[in-house]
């Protein structure tokens, strides 16, 4: 079902029921297939809800509209179009900041915070920060070039074919635009008073 948030249209799933809700969403370039797994037996006992953020899976925004704040903002705009007052937040990978930075702007809204695989930029106490790994640009001239090296590197083994050519079709959900404007925020600096 698609929210709309801002003008925009947010699509999300919700399962089951229950006295608590458990809201997840991706890193940068996952969508709603990434969490499927996990939540169908949570949804015996709980309300779960899965969205697309912005520039992943089925959401539609403009893609000048992509960044970090605005992504934090659709965690509470999904929240109170489905009417979740308080929740448990998960993401995984570079999805932790958008939870790190939701709890931290609004702690209030969460009952707990589900964390995996996240990184995100640090600065050490001297005020250095330590030098990037991820390519500022993705290699490849084409958005299918880039989205095989990218499957490529994160699924190494060569009899890992099928685990591949999933990796390829989630990532071809995002759009050759959104997924470049995704790659720049790579490098965007985190301010974790915010």
């Amino acid at each position: 079902m698609f929210l709309e948030i801002d003008g925009n249209k947010v699509f999300s799933l919700s399962f089951g029921s229950g006295p608590r809700t458990l809201l997840t969403h991706s890193g940068w370039v996952g969508n709603f297939e990434d969490w499927i797994a996990t939540l169908a037996p949570l949804s015996g006992r709980w309300r779960t809800v899965v969205y697309d953020h912005r520039g992943a899976g089925e959401t539609q925004v403009p893609v000048e509209s992509i960044s970090v704040d605005a992504m934090v903002s659709d965690v509470f705009g999904v929240m109170d179009a489905l009417g979740i007052e308080r929740c448990v937040l998960g993401g995984f990978s570079r999805g932790v900041i958008i939870v790190l930075r939701a709890a931290l702007r609004h702690p209030e809204r969460f009952d707990g915070l589900i964390l995996m695989n996240g990184y995100g930029e640090v600065t050490a106490p001297d005020g250095s920060t330590p030098p990037r790994v991820a390519p500022s640009r993705w290699p490849g001239e084409t958005h299918p070039d880039r989205l095989r090296w990218f499957a490529e590197r994160c699924v190494p083994e060569p009899d890992s074919e099928h685990i591949r050519r999933w990796a390829f079709n989630i990532l071809s959900r995002s759009s050759a635009e959104a997924a470049e404007r995704i790659a720049t925020m790579e490098g965007e600096p985190i301010d974790w008073q915010r």
